[in-house]
């Protein structure tokens, strides 16, 4: 049915403003079914409080919800492919997100492979099947690790996607070295014939 039509990338966000009228018309019809039953007992008068209660919630948290955040909706544009599954990527919509989670600071060139890093740019990783941002540490984060670690003396979890090493120290380092065995293979394609 609907809810399954519509639980696809593009029409996702419209499913609960789509049923919000036939939702509205079930919870009414279960009020007036109820209302003129004679006497309707025990069983019956709990069962339609639980009802009501469900509908409320729903309404609430789902509705209200879906309409108070709907501006936070979004997509991401591929600017960049990184290494091991990283993406630099450029936010379209969602133009209050940095007011509610505040602002994104700029990736090095270094990490994001180009300049200028704008601030509608984000860093996403796939991150076995979870998409995830990343954004660059701050200096309350280190402080905040420190005491983790060094003040009270707890193991520090960390998860390592990398990206980077001693032979490819950076983005560009990783281009070059691209760009090289690209460069290799073209000529040997050319050679072969």
């Amino acid at each position: 049915p609907l809810s399954n039509t519509m639980n696809t990338a593009p029409y996702y966000r419209f499913l609960r403003p789509a049923t919000f009228v036939p939702r509205l018309l079930f919870y009414v019809a279960m009020i007036l079914v109820f209302a003129f039953q004679e006497s309707p007992g025990n069983v019956a008068l709990l069962a339609f409080v639980i009802a009501m209660v469900a509908a409320s919630v729903d309404l609430m948290k789902g509705d209200f919800e879906a309409l108070r955040w709907f501006g936070l909706h979004c997509r991401y544009d591929v600017v960049k492919v990184l290494p091991s599954r990283v993406f630099a990527c450029r936010r379209v919509g969602a133009c209050y997100s940095e007011d509610i989670f505040g602002s994104r600071p700029k990736v090095d060139e270094v990490v994001s492979g180009f300049f200028p890093w704008e601030h509608d740019h984000v860093l996403i990783a796939d991150i076995q099947g979870i998409l995830m941002e990343l954004r660059p540490m701050q200096l309350d984060d280190w402080l905040a690790i420190y005491d983790q670690n060094v003040v009270g003396s707890e193991a520090l979890s960390f998860l390592s996607l990398d990206m980077f090493n001693n032979e490819m120290p950076t983005q560009r380092a990783i281009q070059e070295e691209l760009d090289l065995i690209l460069k290799a293979k073209l000529s040997m394609k050319y050679a072969n014939r």
